[in-house]
C-alpha cells in the first residue's frame, strides 16, 4: 500500500514538473519572439533611414552638378563683358530668394519603437518586483490584483522615455478548498471517528494536486498579466523625454536594496546638521538658518578659505561621519542640474576635480537635465529616474554603505554605493542651474 502511494506522489511530481516546464518553455518563446520582432522593427527603422540618407546624397548631388553648371555660365559671361549680350543677361537673372539651409531630421524614435522599448522596461520591471516576492505569496498578488511596489513607482521605466501606466491583472480567481478545511461541526453525542490511514493518505495527495494546480494556475495568471502589459502599451504609446537617448545601459535596482522601507524606521537614525559656510563656493548663498542652499549668477562676499570650493558650485555638511548609522532628507527645487552625495574631508576644492563624483574621494547621484546618473571616480552609470521631490540618504559606515531614497508615502530606494571609508564622510551638494536650491529637511 505504501508503495503504491509512493508511486503515485512520484508520478504526480513528473507530471507536474512536465507541465510547469512547458509552461515555462511557452514564455520563454513567447519572450523570444517578441525580442525577434522588436529587433527587426529597429532594423526597420535603420533601412528606412539609410534610405533616406541615400536619397538626399543623390539630390545634394544633382544640386552641386547644377550650381557647377551655373557657375560656368556664370564665367562665360563674364568673358562676355563688352557684348550686348553681357548687357542683356541681368535682366533674365532670377530675383534673390533668402532662405534657410535645409537640415533633415532623421532618427529611431518612430511611434513603435518607443513603444516597444517601453513595454520591455515595464515588464522587466514588473516582473523583477514580483519575483523579489516568497513564491507562497505571489498567487496571492495576482489574484488580488495588487501593483508590486516599485522604487520607481512605475512612472519611469528609462532616463528618456516618460511612462505612466497602470498595470492590468486578471481578475481573482475563486479559492480552491484547501484539503486540511474543517468539516461540518459534529452532531451533539456523535462520537469521531478514529482516524483512518487510507483517507488520511488520500487526503495528502488531494493536497499535493491542489497545491500543484494553484501553482498552473498562478503561471497561467502571469502569462495573461504579460498579454495585458503588452496590449496596454500599444494602445497607449508613450511620450519621448527632451533629451536624447543615451546607450550606456539603464541600471536595475541592485539586488541587495530591498524594496521601499517605513520611513519611520529610517528616522531613527535621524541627523540634523546644516550647511558649511566654510566650504560653500561663492555663487552658492545659504539662508533660512544655514538649511537652505541656492546658487545664482552673481559671487557672494565669502572670504577665501582653504576649505572654500573654487571652482564647481558645491558645499559640505557641516558634520563629518565615521562611525554609526546617519540619516538625513533634503527637499530638491528641481531635478535639474543638482547632486546629492557624499565626501572625505580631504577632497580637492581648488581644482576641476574637485566635481563631486569625478574623483576617488566622493559620490553622487546626479539630475543633468532629465539624465539621473550615479557617479564615483569619473564613472558614470544612468539610473532610472523617479523624479522624486524629497530625498533620503542613509550611511550605514559599519557596512560601508550609503543609499538614496525616493522619499514619499514610504521610502523607496533607487541607487547605493558601497565603500570602505577610511575618513570622516561629509554630506556633499551641487548646485549649477540658477535659482536652483535645496533645502535640509526636519525630520520628523
Amino acid at each position: 500500500m505504501i508503495s503504491d502511494v509512493e508511486r503515485k506522489l512520484k508520478e504526480s511530481a513528473t507530471t507536474r514538473k512536465k507541465a510547469v516546464l512547458a509552461e515555462y518553455q511557452h514564455m520563454k518563446a513567447m519572450l523570444a519572439r517578441e525580442e525577434s520582432e522588436v529587433l527587426k522593427a529597429v532594423d526597420r527603422e535603420l533601412e528606412m533611414g539609410q534610405t533616406k540618407i541615400k536619397d538626399l546624397m543623390a539630390k545634394l548631388t544633382d544640386n552641386v552638378d547644377s550650381m557647377n553648371k551655373a557657375k560656368e555660365e556664370i564665367h562665360r559671361l563674364l568673358n562676355q563683358t563688352q557684348t550686348l549680350a553681357f548687357l542683356q543677361a541681368p535682366f533674365k537673372l532670377p530675383p534673390a530668394v533668402n532662405f534657410d539651409p535645409y537640415t533633415p531630421r532623421l532618427s529611431l524614435d518612430s511611434k513603435k519603437v518607443k513603444q516597444s522599448e517601453a513595454f520591455t522596461a515595464a515588464l522587466k520591471n514588473f516582473l523583477m518586483e514580483l519575483l523579489k516576492h516568497p513564491h507562497e505569496t505571489r498567487i496571492s498578488i495576482l489574484q488580488r490584483g495588487e501593483k508590486v511596489a516599485s522604487a520607481t513607482g512605475f512612472t519611469q521605466v528609462s532616463p528618456a522615455i516618460g511612462l505612466q501606466s497602470e498595470l492590468r491583472f486578471p481578475p481573482p480567481l475563486m479559492r480552491l478548498p484547501r484539503s486540511h478545511s474543517p468539516g461540518p461541526p459534529a452532531k451533539a453525542g456523535q462520537k469521531k471517528k478514529p482516524p483512518n490511514k487510507k483517507e488520511n493518505t488520500k487526503s495528502h495527495l488531494q493536497s499535493a494536486e491542489n497545491t500543484s494546480e494553484n501553482l498552473m494556475k498562478s503561471m497561467e495568471n502571469l502569462k495573461k498579466s504579460m498579454e495585458n502589459l503588452k496590449e496596454d502599451f500599444g494602445a497607449r504609446g508613450c511620450q519621448a523625454a527632451a533629451e536624447p537617448r543615451e546607450n550606456p545601459g539603464t541600471s536595475k535596482l541592485p539586488p541587495e536594496i530591498s524594496s521601499a522601507e517605513k520611513r519611520s524606521e529610517l528616522l531613527k537614525y535621524g541627523y540634523a546638521f546644516i550647511y558649511d559656510p566654510k566650504t560653500a563656493h561663492k555663487r552658492i548663498a545659504l539662508s533660512e538658518n544655514f538649511t537652505k542652499a541656492s546658487v545664482s549668477d552673481e559671487h557672494t562676499d565669502y572670504v577665501d578659505l582653504p576649505e572654500r570650493f573654487a571652482v564647481c558650485s558645491q558645499v559640505l555638511g557641516s558634520k563629518g561621519f565615521s562611525t554609526g548609522r546617519h540619516y538625513w532628507e533634503v527637499r530638491l527645487s528641481s531635478n535639474n542640474f543638482i547632486g546629492i552625495g557624499l565626501a572625505y574631508g580631504s577632497i580637492d576644492r581648488k581644482g576641476p576635480t574637485s566635481r563631486l563624483g569625478r574623483n576617488d574621494k566622493s559620490w553622487c547621484v546626479e539630475w543633468f537635465n532629465v539624465k539621473l546618473s550615479a557617479w564615483h571616480s569619473s564613472n558614470e552609470l544612468v539610473l532610472v529616474n523617479p523624479s522624486p521631490k524629497r530625498v533620503g540618504v542613509l550611511l550605514d559606515c559599519e557596512e560601508g554603505k550609503a543609499t538614496f531614497y525616493n522619499v514619499a508615502d514610504r521610502a523607496y530606494p533607487f541607487h547605493s554605493f558601497a565603500f570602505k571609508i577610511t575618513e570622516a564622510v561629509y554630506p556633499a551638494f551641487w548646485i549649477f542651474s540658477s535659482g536652483s536650491f535645496i533645502t535640509l529637511c526636519k525630520l520628523q
